[in-house]
């Protein structure tokens, strides 16, 4: 017959995931455990950190005296033949510190944040 197709209301597929935790959403803020992991995550670090220190550290490299972060910051560095910190330089310029220290190709430059007692870059 013409046109004649026997109607069946179709079955819905249910999908299942061995991975369940992939489909959780996720925990609110500041809060629960994680599912994957069972551990709280870390704390988010906070939105504003200020440079309290900046030195020549040559523990793993010497500087050559490329001068590349007095090109980049000559406020803050010097290069009369090592790199130098300038005496009383102001640290507010973050990003040029910043700049600096990735434009370093031996990567001496280091930096400490809110007064850790640690070098907090690389």
């Amino acid at each position: 017959m013409r046109g004649s197709r026997a109607s069946s209301a179709a079955e819905p597929t249910i999908l299942s995931c061995p991975d369940f935790a992939c489909h959780a959403p996720p925990p609110p803020v500041g809060g629960l455990l994680s599912p994957l992991t069972g551990v709280r995550p870390p704390p988010r670090m906070p939105a504003t950190m200020t440079i309290t220190k900046v030195w020549l550290d040559e523990s793993q490299n010497e500087c050559i005296s490329c001068g590349a972060c007095e090109s980049v910051a000559p406020d803050i560095f010097e290069v009369p033949q090592k790199m130098a910190v300038r005496e009383g330089a102001d640290f507010s310029n973050e990003d040029a510190i910043h700049d600096a220290a990735n434009s370093c190709p031996v990567s001496v430059i280091a930096f400490e944040v809110d007064g850790s007692g640690q070098r907090d870059n690389n």
